[in-house]
């Protein structure tokens, strides 16, 4: 069997590269902790949890357009390339470059991968 063209090493230091090219920035944005009360209630705030450079991408024909309860809505669908290592999962919100994204999910490559992908979309209307 042959070895691979790339070592996982050798990803491992071409990751920190990728980001340099990316030209967006991106916040991951989830409910944490805030802390407790006397009688241990939490409480909790919606927090930016991670930071980092990106590149956002259209996906297809843009904007979509669907009926909710009779009225036309418009969304849009984007692919944002980001870390490899993002802690980003679809249960969290994003934003890039100020507007805000709803998260659909996040594709990681296996050990080799270079960068993370997720699917969001935002409303227009």
């Amino acid at each position: 069997m042959e070895a691979p063209a790339i070592s996982a090493d050798e990803v491992e230091a071409l990751r920190p590269l990728m980001g340099l090219g990316w030209l967006d920035t991106y916040q991951v944005v989830r409910e944490v902790e805030s802390g407790r009360d006397a009688r241990g209630a939490v409480s909790t705030t919606i927090a930016a949890v991670e930071v980092g450079p990106c590149s956002l991408r259209a996906i297809g024909n843009q904007p979509q357009e669907s009926a909710v309860a009779g009225r036309i809505q418009a969304s849009e669908t984007n692919a944002v390339d980001m870390p490899w290592d993002t802690t980003l999962t679809a249960a969290d919100d994003m934003t890039v470059n100020g507007t805000s994204y709803e998260v659909h999910g996040v594709h990681r490559p296996g050990q080799l991968g270079l960068y993370a992908t997720a699917v969001v979309s935002r409303g227009t209307s």
